[in-house]
């Protein structure tokens, strides 16, 4: 796991998530406030934020070695999946690239996130 424990590597991952998470809920307050009027710069600047928010915490979950998802997976299943995720680890950038090049994955994030700004903004 590198120079954290197991404990203090599941805190941190907790806590990635938990400030993605905090932060868009936060823009989607800001948003509904009347501050701003819908066709403003202020509101595209804070729909914007929350797009990339929440494309760069789903992005961080993917289970690619330099990524946060692989620790994940590592933490869950540290038996099978984690000496896997740990041998990957040196390859594993020039393995996302190639995963981000060679795939539409950026694409299905990409929806994935616009539909979770939907519910987000729905709610």
């Amino acid at each position: 796991m590198g120079a954290l424990g197991e404990r203090e590597t599941r805190l941190a991952l907790a806590a990635i998530l938990l400030i993605a998470v905090a932060l868009a809920l936060l823009i989607r307050g800001l948003l509904f406030t009347g501050i701003f009027t819908v066709d403003s710069q202020g509101t595209m600047a804070l729909a914007m934020a929350m797009v990339v928010n929440i494309f760069l915490a789903l992005f961080n979950l993917l289970p690619v070695p330099p990524l946060d998802g692989s620790r994940i997976l590592g933490l869950l299943f540290p038996d099978t999946v984690g000496p896997v995720m740990q041998r990957l680890e040196p390859v594993g950038f020039v393995l996302l690239i190639i995963l981000l090049w060679m795939t539409p994955l950026l694409s299905y994030l990409a929806a994935l996130a616009y539909f979770l700004i939907g519910v987000l903004l729905s709610v």
